[in-house]
């Protein structure tokens, strides 16, 4: 096999989609991993300065995740709690939100990594687009909020803040992880060569 027909060939795994650009599993995964979990912690903290709804209005993943385990009829979110510090967690909410922002956080990857446009605001344009999707779209439709004009004024001014520093963080990771594995801040750079 010719070596300059696939980027990094002999060196390591890669997939070569058709437009050429590629793959490393290897870094998708560490990307992925390391942009979801740090954009789940910085939206946490967010709602923490910003709280997104009233205190008498269930949070929606808690919604979701009692619908979910009645479906399935596992029992009750309060069901799945344990005791840090002398503080009860609930460990499906926070898996809820780190799971959800993982997900998220590879699809931004790897649709930046053949369509670079995506990452618009530096990731900004991201956020702004799910946070649009999810918390004016899906939550109202699966009934774990209100719909969009019942929405309090900050509630907006919360979700959207917390949805820009949520995509601008995965951006960042993403450029991190990007040079600190392959030396290019993006796809469109040659990866630095290993001194031989």
């Amino acid at each position: 096999m010719d070596k300059r027909a696939v980027p990094h060939a002999g060196r390591r795994l890669a997939i070569v989609p058709p437009g050429g650009r590629c793959y490393r599993p290897g870094f998708i995964i560490a990307a992925t991993l390391v942009a979801g979990y740090l954009a789940s912690l910085v939206k946490y903290g967010s709602e923490h300065d910003m709280p997104p709804r009233p205190p008498e209005r269930i949070a929606p993943p808690v919604v979701v995740i009692n619908d979910s385990l009645a479906w399935f009829d596992w029992g009750s979110i309060q069901d799945y709690v344990y005791v840090y510090g002398g503080n009860s967690v609930n460990m499906l909410v926070g898996l809820f939100h780190h799971g959800f922002s993982i997900v998220f956080a590879f699809i931004y990857i790897m649709i930046a990594e053949k369509y670079p446009k995506i990452r618009l605001w530096h990731g900004a344009f991201y956020g702004i687009i799910i946070t649009i999707l999810m918390h004016y779209v899906f939550i109202p439709l699966w009934g774990a909020g209100p719909a969009l004009w019942n929405l309090p004024w900050t509630e907006h001014v919360s979700e959207l803040w917390g949805g820009i520093i949520w995509g601008f963080v995965i951006e960042m990771a993403y450029v991190f992880m990007r040079y600190y594995m392959t030396g290019a801040v993006d796809n469109r750079q040659a990866p630095r060569r290993k001194r031989e």
